[in-house]
């Protein structure tokens, strides 16, 4: 009686990790954006490609620890190099904005730029802009 009371038990609690591990990955490739866009803009300065914003949290959480990273683009949109930030607020509330600055090296190779952001050490969050532009979308530098 003993032994399959602990084979029911065991069971269960294989059960219950297999339906917490389906939840965790579907809350992984959720695509609904969290973060929205305003105001970028992209400057060379020295040495540096600076690229500038406000992003305004509008998903129901606080969003902890938010980099936002800057990819430079030749002209054959290969990458020359990145850099990243951390968002100025931490956590951004919900509908609370954040100032964003990141500086990249300028490479004289780099054409063009994107954007992202992720948890520090985590995955990406998905976001958009009020123009449409989203994280596939190249900017050229200085525009």
């Amino acid at each position: 009686m003993v032994r399959y009371s602990l084979i029911i038990f065991s069971w269960i609690i294989i059960a219950l990790a297999l339906s917490c591990s389906v939840i965790a990955e579907e809350k992984q490739t959720e695509t609904k954006p969290l973060l929205l866009v305003h105001n970028m803009r992209s400057r060379i300065e020295s040495d540096y490609v600076i690229v500038e914003g406000m992003v305004e949290n509008i998903g129901d959480i606080p969003l902890k620890s938010i980099a936002c990273i800057v990819m430079l683009f030749d002209a054959r949109e290969e990458l020359v190099t990145s850099s990243e930030a951390l968002t100025k607020f931490n956590p951004i509330l919900p509908k609370q904005k954040s100032p964003f600055r990141v500086m990249v090296k300028y490479n004289w190779d780099a054409k063009t730029y994107s954007i992202d952001f992720q948890r520090l050490f985590g995955p990406t969050i998905p976001w958009k802009s009020k123009s449409g532009f989203s994280a596939k979308t190249l900017f050229i530098i200085g525009k």
